[in-house]
């Protein structure tokens, strides 16, 4: 399945932040102006955060770090005060396992820069530069990488692409990643920060 490249959509905006707590987990659940919602459940005693919302959902565990040096452990508080900030850090965590996906686009983008690299470097001539290009345009990109590979290792082009041509095919990282890198989590910090800074009003007033 061929990806579609990310394209950065209108941020979502919040129409509705609550917080409620059970023992030792906090969820947060916001409500979007484009129509979804996600809920972020933090367990503070296991270091889990989890995330169920209209676009998917993620869980990862902290099996160590800065959040187990108070005491209780509060991965909460860590989150909104420390490495809950960098976002494609939490995103990498919540995405662990899920495989990266094939990027046509971006493949056929550096298989041709390559062409053009090496004809600027006088390894290829004019016409072995023309007959690559030929044969690049009519690579069928988007039939996936397997089917991509072949074509570069074929007669043609393994002779200009070298014998680690598998090494031009892109991949990207899922759109998953994206939604929560782009989207979800900075939402989440936001109303995470906020939460604790209504806790300690209320616990001053």
């Amino acid at each position: 399945m061929v990806k579609a490249t990310w394209r950065q959509p209108p941020p979502l905006i919040p129409l509705e932040t609550g917080a409620r707590t059970s023992d030792d987990v906090l969820a947060i659940h916001l409500t979007f102006n484009a129509g979804g919602w996600a809920t972020f459940y933090i367990d503070d005693a296991r270091g889990t955060l989890a995330v169920v919302s209209d676009w998917g959902s993620w869980s990862h565990r902290w099996g160590r770090g800065p959040w187990l040096a108070v005491e209780p452990p509060c991965l909460s508080r860590a989150l909104a005060e420390n490495f809950g900030k960098d976002v494609h850090y939490v995103a990498k965590k919540l995405c662990y396992g899920v495989n990266d996906e094939y990027d046509a686009r971006a493949t056929r983008v550096e298989v041709l820069s390559h062409i053009l690299q090496r004809r600027r470097e006088g390894t290829l001539t004019q016409s072995q530069a023309r007959e690559a290009w030929d044969y690049a345009e009519l690579i069928e990109w988007e039939h996936g990488p397997y089917v991509v590979a072949e074509e570069l290792n074929s007669a043609t082009m393994v002779d200009v692409m070298g014998c680690e041509y598998y090494e031009f095919i892109e991949y990207t990282p899922p759109t998953s990643y994206f939604v929560l890198r782009e989207q979800l989590l900075p939402r989440f910090h936001e109303a995470l920060q906020l939460h604790f800074a209504e806790s300690e009003k209320a616990a001053a007033s």
